[in-house]
């Protein structure tokens, strides 16, 4: 399956989405720190980051591209309360969910984005 790393300052947010997932036979990695979690994505082959965004702070941009621009390929799925202009720059509507979100919807999206990388191979 595939290595999936799980950007949240939230553990209980980290531990329910690495469970989730884990479920599904992906293997889960979480940080909770931003500068952690590109040393992750820079010494670790990913195939999915799936960043929980504080509304709060406007930083989905910044660390989606910089994700990117680690792993080359690595696909992101980013959960936020907003979506601000320069987030929509960088990101596809595949790539976003707006809270609240259902975990089955989070599952079904991390499916189609995984598989996007399936076809692309």
């Amino acid at each position: 399956m595939a290595t999936i790393l799980v950007l949240d300052a939230e553990a209980d947010s980290r531990m329910l989405l690495k469970r989730l997932l884990e479920r599904e036979g992906h293997e889960v990695i979480t940080s909770g720190d931003r500068r952690d979690a590109l040393e992750m994505a820079v010494n670790r082959r990913l195939d999915l980051a799936i960043v929980n965004v504080d509304a709060g702070r406007r930083n989905t941009s910044p660390v989606g591209q910089l994700l990117k621009e680690a792993n080359s390929g690595l696909r992101i799925l980013v959960i936020t309360d907003f979506l601000h202009d320069e987030c929509k720059e960088i990101l596809a509507e595949s790539e976003v969910l707006l809270r609240p979100v259902e975990l089955d919807t989070i599952e079904a999206r991390v499916r189609d984005l995984l598989a996007l990388d399936d076809h692309a191979q």
